[in-house]
């Protein structure tokens, strides 16, 4: 074994043993937090051994939603996994935990994903020496272990392994269903963290002195200081029995022993040694805190959830540096409060992050407020507005994970008792002195509104629900577009509020509605239609002229729109909703949907059934429903049969008296006013197999859950079905229905038809408002499921979009928070593709305008106009001055004619002329781009009309100096600016080095020659024995990376290009990579002579400093089978010129 620059030292101790699992396990993995790249893959080690993950060897492969399998690079900061101990991996970039990464891998290629899953192996060969394995929602088999973990964990949620905590995390049944579970706080830990179960080995117990006897002791008899402010217990219909912890339990000392038994210790005192009990998160919750204090004494209360008393001693809080502000004593009986006084001022007013934890290091609890950016901010608790003001539980002790949700500000603090919600209002009455009251805090919603108004102005209804008459004074009412309108008055309790002739419009077909304070909180919110906030699944309905969206009862809200909203035929404007009984029973009808199917059952095909789903929160009577098939045969519900608020309906072969086909066969479901509810359809089914929706896509399942949640497990390759058959389109009420409508995928040559049409890169106020919009031209609804979005700054990584419905010939404006796209201000470009990754459309910007929206015309031309999401553009005078502007800048600037190679010597706007050979074709690298070779330049035209270009053609170009992600590009507006001097042969690469790759050789045809050490998404990672390049490769290209794997010699020729501040080498077409061979080094015999003594390198690498190769080996361990052969090929690649 070949030790470099450090020393190992072993120390024995006492076996405790983890639970269950006998190896290296994967413990928790976090798919997202605010941004989708802070991710982690946490380790656990089981065992009573440190493992070395470099004599392993670890290797992490990621999958994505359809099973594509990476083998991920890591770069090892730490190699080892303490006993009990854990491991943490993640992205070089985009991880922000509080414990820092065991091991990275780069933040380009496959990242953690919805429906995804990940291994850990001993090869970089997919499912081959697999250690451990986890797969999460729809993700296919192979990627998981006995059956997937069934949902895939939301943002800033993690997936982690049983039983948590304390106990560590070794559960392994070999069923990731089994084995692991939903927590709302991950808690990612690294080999620093404390082991858990905690490795204790008992103390030896000291000698007694036989010749006298020792004193009592006095730890035994102190009593335990008490605790600062008295527990207290809530308040209980029953009482409830306090026993006491075993640290506060003392004993009378005892009389003294003979020395002859002083001398013999007890065999059971030195063997007996008491359990470290274990606490799981939530059993202790911090329910009140008071940060900005009137006698200047913060203070945090605890309330103890569980049925036991709990011994503070060794557990501490902590804030947002990481410091421990206070390490606590005494004792918290059950269902009972403890205040704790902060000795100074440690809380931060605007905002801060408080953790509790118990003396393993766990975290028990966390809470957030005000500004403090925990990785959500938007789920903090609020920040106090005065002083004296407490952040209190709305109910002790509940904790649903979101701070938001959970806290309050209240101006009646509790300290040490059960918590009262209630502000003071300052009421003047005349006379000289104002009196003070204290009321429950206002309730303020939207309650109605008309975005179709059968005449005059659209409105929206205000109600005040709650207790206390409420200022609108600095109130705004905001609709999607950024439009805003400000409030006055004051609205008494039970009153209506109607504002008229806002600001901006209310788009017919979906938008948002924002009521905000005069602090700018937030504090009702309504989506509705088809407007997109990432959960559009929940938004209210949308009204058509002359309708109104009302809610079900004034003031009612559960936070769920699509529940709370319906559509009504009798709006009810400033005064109380009137939804009539026949609509509210129509409105619960529309909920009823065909959910799963079992048209070819294993055995007797009288066992087919159809299940019914009622998505809605109210039950619902089927009498009058009708199923009929293909054939037209017709079964209707008796007056009896009925369906609980989202409860299923299981509809046997003997009852409804149908004959399911397994091929080609349609279900339509009928209301009982005739009106078609829901249409499914497939094309062949196979037995055993149901058809299940599930995510609005339906699908075949070997997992049949009649009456239950469906459970999509993909059947092999060999049987699947078509999915695309999947149609579930309705004639009638269709508009109730659009998100089931269409099933992914189902059109063809979309080129021209779906379009990009308008971009909102710089709104007025806050950047969540940024959207991007596509326009549909098609005759049939189209889904966008797996349709990408890309820019600039995300070349690598582009946003996959979820199942979204655009109808025939109509606009869709996706918000930021769906596209995961941040537009920049200063200049991007917007790609739209194929779920294949065919570019439909492109277009890019130079520089944004606040509160201007990028929007497309009738001619094709762009312009800066005001945002119209989801609508046609429009475009006001200042869009058309701009453009008349912008024709007469382009006729008066007069045209500097220069050489190629001073090009990158003039300011961005100026209008040049320059000659060049042409080096690719349009097409190659882009749809609006080709370069000149030589000095190099990228030219750039929008309307891609260029003329018939080939290569080696001599051409002169008249455009203006842009820049796109930092480099340098000429802007032509037509064919006229390119001018075709002569014909001649396709130009010469230069021959490049890794380290010429920079500014110097943008645009350049160059070629370079290397080993590849890495493989990513979109490339391959080269070595040259100096430095190292990346190839990125297009699809436009036709190379095939199958024949290349770490350790293969290429020769590469291509366009250096700029993306950001990365530097690459873009390859045109096949020929422009070629296979060398491979490398000696990396694919030398295991026999070689590995003794460091004897290796021609080693006194090398002595002189050369052997340590500082080390980390430059470790990243290439992917190439070798020991650290010394990464060694021998780095020293021999300086010792050699580099490759020509």
């Amino acid at each position: 074994m070949l030790i470099l620059g450090g020393t190992f030292l072993f120390v024995a101790a006492q076996k405790t043993h983890a639970s269950h699992g006998a190896h290296l396990l994967i413990s928790e993995v976090q798919v997202a937090g605010a941004t989708a790249d802070n991710e982690f893959v946490e380790l656990y080690n089981p065992t009573d051994s440190p493992v070395d993950l470099e004599t392993l060897p670890l290797k992490l492969h990621i999958r994505n939603s359809s099973g594509t399998d990476q083998n991920r690079a890591l770069t090892f900061t730490n190699k080892t996994v303490p006993a009990h101990g854990y491991f943490l991996i993640g992205p070089s970039s985009g991880y922000v935990g509080s414990a820092a990464l065991d091991a990275t891998y780069a933040s380009s290629g496959s990242k953690l994903v919805a429906n995804g899953g990940v291994y850990i192996s001993k090869s970089i060969t997919a499912e081959t020496d697999i250690i451990d394995k986890i797969g999460w929602g729809s993700q296919p088999t192979p990627g998981y272990e006995g059956s997937s973990f069934a949902d895939s964990p939301p943002a800033n949620q993690s997936l982690e392994r049983k039983p948590g905590g304390t106990s560590g995390n070794g559960e392994d049944t070999n069923t990731n269903a089994q084995d692991f579970f939903l927590q709302n706080t991950p808690n990612p830990q690294n080999a620093s963290s404390p082991p858990a179960p905690a490795i204790v080995t008992p103390p030896t117990p000291a000698p007694s002195s036989p010749s006298s006897p020792s004193a009592p002791s006095t730890e035994a008899t102190t009593p335990e200081p008490a605790p600062e402010t008295p527990a207290t217990p809530a308040p209980a219909p029953t009482p409830s029995t306090e026993s006491l912890p075993p640290s506060s339990t003392s004993s009378a000392p005892s009389s003294p022993s003979s020395p002859s038994a002083l001398s013999t210790p007890s065999t059971e005192t030195t063997t007996t040694q008491s359990q470290t009990p274990t606490y799981n998160a939530g059993d202790i919750v911090i329910n009140e805190l008071v940060p900005d204090p009137l006698d200047n004494t913060e203070w945090i209360e605890l309330y103890n959830k569980t049925n036991t008393s709990i011994d503070l001693q060794g557990w501490k809080l902590l804030d947002g540096t990481g410091g421990t502000i206070k390490s606590l004593t005494g004792t918290l009986t059950p269902n009972s409060f403890l205040a704790f006084d902060l000795a100074s001022a440690r809380l931060n007013n605007a905002g801060d992050i408080i953790n509790l934890k118990s003396p393993t290091d766990t975290i028990i609890d966390s809470m957030a407020y005000g500004n403090w950016n925990d990785g959500n901010i938007q789920d903090n608790a609020p920040a106090t507005t005065r002083s004296g003001q407490s952040l209190a539980r709305k109910t002790n002790g509940g904790d649903t994970g979101n701070d938001q949700n959970d806290f309050a500000i209240s101006d009646n603090p509790t300290k040490g008792a059960s918590n009262i919600i209630a502000t003071t209002q300052t009421v003047y009455t005349g006379g000289t002195r104002p009196e003070t009251y204290t009321t429950p805090p206002p309730l303020m919603v939207i309650n109605e509104f008309v975005s179709d108004p059968a005449e005059g102005e659209e409105w929206v209804e205000l109600f005040n629900a709650g207790q206390v008459s409420v200022d609108l004074a600095g109130w705004t009412i905001e609709e999607g577009g950024g439009g805003k309108s400000m409030l006055n008055s004051t609205l008494m309790p039970g009153q209506f509020k109607v504002i008229e002739k806002i600001n901006g419009s209310l788009n017919n077909a979906g938008d948002t509605l924002l009521l905000k304070n005069d602090r700018d909180a937030l504090v009702d919110k309504v989506a509705y239609g088809a407007w997109e906030d990432g959960n559009r699944g929940d938004n209210a309905p949308a009204a058509s002229d002359p309708n109104s969206v009302a809610r079900r009862r004034d003031g009612a809200d559960t936070g769920v729109d699509s529940e709370d909203f319906t559509v009504t035929s009798t709006p009810t404007k400033g005064a109380p909703n009137n939804v009539p009984t026949q609509e509210m029973q129509s409105e619960n009808a529309r909920e009823i949907i065909f959910n799963e199917i079992m048209p070819d059952p294993r055995g007797a095909e009288t066992a087919e059934w159809i299940e019914l789903h009622n998505k809605g929160g109210a039950a619902v009577t089927l009498a009058g429903f009708a199923i009929q098939d293909r054939s037209g045969a017709r079964y209707t519900f008796g007056a009896s049969a009925s369906i609980e608020a989202r409860g299923f309906f299981i509809l046997e072969r003997e009852s409804f008296q149908i004959v399911l086909n397994n091929t080609n066969e349609t279900l339509s479901l009928f209301l009982p006013n005739g009106a078609l509810a829901d249409r499914v359809q497939w094309e062949s089914a196979q037995e055993g197999l149901a058809f299940a929706f599930k995510e609005n896509v339906w699908s075949w399942t070997t997992t049949p859950t009649p009456g239950a949640a469906n459970r999509i497990t993909t059947p092999s390759p060999s049987s699947s079905t078509n999915q695309r058959a999947a149609n579930v389109a309705a004639e009638d009420d269709s508009e109730n229905r659009t998100e089931n409508s269409v099933a992914p995928n189902i059109e063809s040559n979309l080129a021209g038809k779906l379009i990009l049409n308008e971009l909102l890169p710089n709104p007025t106020g806050s950047d969540d408002r940024e959207f991007i919009e596509l326009f549909w031209k098609g005759e049939q609804p189209l889904n966008l499921q797996n349709f990408l979005i890309n820019d600039s700054g995300k070349a690598s990584r582009p946003t996959r979009l979820p199942n979204i419905i655009v109808q025939p010939k109509s606009f869709i404006g996706l918000a930021r928070a769906v596209t995961k796209i941040s537009l920049n201000n200063s200049g991007d470009s917007v790609e739209l593709l194929e779920p294949t990754g065919t570019t439909l459309d492109e277009i890019e910007y130079e520089s944004s305008m606040e509160g201007r929206s990028y929007s497309r015309n009738e001619n094709g031309a762009w312009l800066w106009t005001a945002p119209t999401p989801g609508q046609a553009n429009i475009f006001d005078q200042d869009a058309r001055a701009e453009a008349d502007d912008a024709g007469a800048n382009r006729t008066n600037t007069a045209v500097i004619e220069i050489p190629l190679a001073q090009i990158r010597e003039e300011e961005t706007g100026t209008r040049v002329r320059v000659s060049g050979v042409v080096s690719t074709l349009p097409g190659m690298l882009g749809a609006q781009i080709f370069y000149l070779s030589g000095s190099g330049v990228q030219v750039y035209m929008y309307k891609k009309d260029f003329p018939a270009l080939q290569l080696g053609d001599m051409v002169q170009i008249t455009g203006v100096l842009a820049q796109s992600s930092g480099e340098t590009r000429i802007k032509v507006q037509s064919r006229d600016d390119i001018t075709i001097e002569r014909h001649g042969p396709p130009p010469e690469a230069h021959t490049a080095t890794s380290a010429d790759i920079s500014e110097d050789m943008e645009g350049s045809l160059v070629t370079i020659q290397g080993t590849v050490i890495d493989m990513t998404k979109t490339g391959l990672i080269v070595d040259d024995g100096i430095s190292e390049a990346f190839i990125y490769i297009k699809d436009t290209t036709g190379i095939d990376l199958h024949n290349i794997a770490p350790g293969t010699r290429v020769a590469t020729t291509g366009i250096v290009g700029q993306s950001k501040n990365d530097y690459r080498i873009m390859p045109r077409f096949t020929e422009d990579l070629e296979i060398l061979g491979q490398d000696e080094t990396a694919i030398a015999p295991s026999s070689e002579n590995t003794n460091p003594a004897k290796h021609p390198y080693a006194e090398t690498a002595a002189l050369a400093g052997g340590g500082a190769l080390i980390p430059l080996a470790i990243r290439r361990r992917k190439l070798f089978t020991s650290g010394l052969r990464a060694i021998a090929f780095l020293i021999r690649r300086n010792r050699k010129p580099p490759l020509a």
